[in-house]
């Protein structure tokens, strides 16, 4: 019989229950709760926010929006919801990726998966949500404020605060976001500039070597800057991030800083003279994911940085 067919009261103390006993032995952030036998920690964020960012305060303590494995942790944080956010339904780490499919919010492939009849529709929305009353998921917009849990591996992962893991190539990497110089216009930097930024904390510029490391930058970097204050007017030229490839937009021409082969590249045009500088862009009043060059002074608000979780350095603030 599933654990959601008992009498939800009945369940929900089961659970409880359980979460009380395990709390004791477990090794989670105050504040969070240990989903039981399977080394990771939930913290709850009751004040509701945009998936966007819900998603960057995740990444900023480790973990990421809650990532559903099995029916126990689905149907765990569905009886936790109801004592952490009123039974309102929260985001949950589960996207639609640009080639449609759905995917964790780390880029990986869903591995367990408990839609509504009808679910998920073939519509616009881009995210999930679990309905605490069913426990099944539902397809919503990303722009509707909702609580949201995440969930950060016991211990607190193996990267910094700030930093992001990806299992799939067990790295950290993080983001430097658009910051103000003057309280007006973005700091900007060239290339060169982002890599030794990146450098200084033990790391490069970020490398790209697959569609779900792909999918995973796409998703660090999203952004909506149509309404922010910019240099120029095209502020496309100056949203991008920064990633370490230095070459013509060709697999196998060019390099990447951290010394990694040219296996992967997705510019939607190759560039036919001397090699350049790219950056990525994944912004909606910007169209479309892509990457972009620029010349060796040409500059962009912000850059990712990427290093192996095994060499990971211990600094947990940017270099200023």
């Amino acid at each position: 019989m599933s654990l959601l067919t008992f009498n939800r009261p009945f369940t929900y103390a089961i659970l409880v229950s359980i979460f009380f006993i395990s709390h004791v032995l477990s090794f989670c952030p105050t504040g969070s709760f240990e989903l039981p036998s399977e080394n990771v920690c939930a913290i709850p964020y009751a004040t509701p926010q945009y998936y966007l960012q819900a998603d960057r305060q995740c990444r900023s303590v480790g973990g990421m929006v809650s990532k559903i494995q099995n029916s126990f942790e689905n149907a765990y944080l569905s009886a936790m919801n109801v004592q952490d956010f009123n039974s309102q339904p929260p985001y949950i780490g589960v996207e639609r990726n640009s080639n449609g499919a759905w995917v964790y919010a780390d880029g990986s492939p869903i591995t367990y998966s408990n839609w509504a009849p009808g679910e998920p529709k073939n519509g616009t929305a881009l995210c999930a949500i679990l309905d605490p009353k069913t426990a099944k998921w539902n397809t919503s917009d990303c722009n509707v404020g909702r609580p949201f849990f995440c969930t950060v591996n016991e211990n607190g992962g193996p990267c910094p605060n700030h930093w992001a893991y990806l299992p799939y190539t067990d790295s950290c990497y993080y983001l430097q976001d658009f910051t103000y110089s003057n309280g007006v216009n973005w700091t900007s930097y060239t290339s060169s500039e982002a890599e030794s930024k990146c450098q200084q904390m033990g790391a490069h510029l970020a490398s790209v070597h697959s569609d779900t490391e792909m999918n995973f930058l796409y998703s660090l970097t999203i952004s909506n800057i149509q309404n922010l204050a910019f240099p120029i007017t095209n502020h496309c030229l100056y949203g991008g991030a920064w990633i370490g490839y230095y070459g013509t937009g060709v697999v196998g021409n060019g390099n990447w800083t951290d010394g990694s082969r040219v296996d992967y590249v997705v510019p939607i045009f190759s560039h036919p003279g001397a090699p350049q500088y790219w950056a990525i862009i994944n912004d909606p009043s910007c169209d479309r994911q892509y990457w972009d060059y620029w010349s060796d002074q040409g500059k962009t608000a912000r850059f990712v940085c990427k290093t192996p979780a095994s060499s990971m350095i211990k600094n947990k603030n940017l270099v200023k």
